[in-house]
């Protein structure tokens, strides 16, 4: 019944998703080909399919679109490879996969992709019109990649869909999805220093038993920050804020925990439903409720003091410098790329502040 219920409420998601389904477009593929070596391939899909276990596909500059260019796809018990630019770092806007209202970008289903397979610096648009969940950016079903410093936006279902799935999703923006993520199926992605933002839904919504680790985001300026629920999950120095509707809500009786997080000025910033559980620690929120962020466990509840009010950056004076727990962060660097543990200490939220 549990399972049916969850089946029901993703559908009655894809449903709503019709009324904000965007026109459809016709933008054309215009690059200079995908690089193997010297070797030189009309579309990224032909190079996938030439490819062999362990090498590098470089995406020239340009726009991808149309067939064998996006619902991309190989065999990860066959080779791992690494899908990026030609460029030595990443930016913005240079290699584009371009969905024009369908599809999906990478299409990982069943094909059991490990971390050693690598999405890099690429930007991916416009997925998926229909209401179907499989049209993400990254679909991820029995699939564990490793994605960093992507650009997803734009897309009309969701940024990232796992069911029973652990990518690794790093140093990535996400903005102007439906939803950023949603976590199904019993799934355990980790989402380390990413930005997810204006989503039209949720920013994140895990459920059926899933646990994401969610260590060091932005979530800001969604509809919906982070749903949790019939699930739970580890959120480490995150900054959730500005969310139209909620910042954290709880529907699970798995315990999540929230430690070095700063949630602040969502309509509702934490809604722990009824025999719901979780426990923040070293938490900065406006409001203290004895069962979820007791003043016991460090938590406070005074103004983290953003810079403006699109500028999640703490000042000077925040009270939340220095006071956070420095044993559970094991990453170096905060949302900028700053050292993350400056002094022996750590700053809530997921920003750093550096004199």
């Amino acid at each position: 019944m549990k399972k049916i219920l969850v089946l029901i409420g993703i559908c009655a998601l894809a449903m709503g998703m019709i009324s904000c389904e965007k026109t459809t477009t016709d933008i054309k593929s215009n690059n200079s080909g995908v690089l193997i070596g010297s070797n030189v391939y009309d579309t990224i899909q032909d190079a996938i399919d030439a490819a062999i276990d362990g090498d590098t596909l470089r995406l020239t500059e340009g726009i991808y679109a149309g067939n064998n260019n996006t619902n991309l796809m190989w065999d990860g018990d066959e080779k791992h490879l690494t899908i990026m630019t030609d460029l030595r770092g990443h930016q913005p806007d240079y290699a584009i996969i371009e969905g024009n209202g369908k599809g999906a970008g990478f299409y990982f289903g069943n094909s059991f992709q490990s971390n050693a397979d690598l999405i890099y610096g690429i930007t991916i648009r416009n997925m998926g019109s229909e209401a179907a969940y499989y049209n993400a950016a990254f679909y991820c079903e029995n699939a564990e990649p490793t994605i960093q410093y992507c650009y997803v936006y734009d897309c009309h279902w969701c940024a990232v869909y796992c069911s029973h799935a652990n990518p690794r999703i790093e140093n990535s923006w996400f903005y102007d999805n439906y939803a950023g993520f949603i976590i199904d199926g019993e799934s355990d992605p980790v989402l380390l220093l990413n930005f997810i933002e204006n989503s039209k839904l949720d920013a994140v919504y895990a459920l059926d038993d899933s646990n994401p680790s969610l260590f060091n985001n932005l979530i800001a300026d969604n509809e919906r920050g982070v749903y949790i629920h019939n699930a739970k999950s580890l959120m480490v120095n995150n900054t959730i804020a500005s969310n139209t509707k909620w910042g954290v809500r709880v529907n699970s009786d798995l315990l999540s925990q929230m430690i070095n997080c700063i949630v602040w000025d969502n309509e509702t910033d934490l809604d722990v439903l009824s025999d719901s559980s979780l426990v923040a620690s070293y938490t900065c929120s406006p409001i203290e409720y004895p069962d979820v962020n007791p003043d016991s466990l460090e938590n406070i509840y005074n103004d983290p003091q953003f810079i403006g009010s699109n500028d999640y950056h703490i000042k000077s004076g925040s009270p939340c410098l220095d006071i956070g727990n420095p044993g559970v962060v094991s990453w170096l660097e905060d949302l900028d790329g700053e050292t993350r543990i400056h002094n022996s200490e750590v700053d809530l939220g997921a920003y750093e502040w550096h004199p």
